[in-house]
Order: structure tokens, then sequence, then C-alpha cells
């Protein structure tokens, strides 16, 4: 399968397909969880917001799903 972006084309040769969408998704993953190793699932459970980012929590007072 071949993805082909507005406004560009495609690479057509395999491999050089496979390395353009991995470089549009930026190298990122996708998993169940039930994939997650517990090194994972305890490096989520301990992570933190930076304190920088708390004015942040303001733009969700009123969200709703």
């Amino acid at each position: 399968m071949t993805v082909k972006p507005k406004n560009e084309r495609a690479p057509t040769a395999p491999t050089v397909a496979k390395e353009y969408q991995q470089s549009r998704r930026g190298n990122r993953r996708v998993l169940s969880a039930g994939e997650l190793s517990d090194r994972q699932i305890t490096a989520l459970r301990e992570a933190e917001v930076p304190a920088g980012l708390a004015d942040l929590d303001a733009d969700l007072e009123n969200w709703k799903p």
C-alpha cells in the first residue's frame, strides 16, 4: 500500500515507501495495553506533568467528551 499525501507524490519503491511512512508517523508504534511491559506501566504510573505546564489545566475546566 502506498500512502499519497496531499499535493505530494508518494514514493513508489517499497523500501522508500516504508521509510517514508515511518518518517510521516515519527517512528511511533501503536500497541495495546496488554503489550506494555511492566517497566512501561510503571513509567506511566509515575509520570507527572511538568510544573511549567500547570496553566494548561484551565483549558480542561469546562471540557466535556
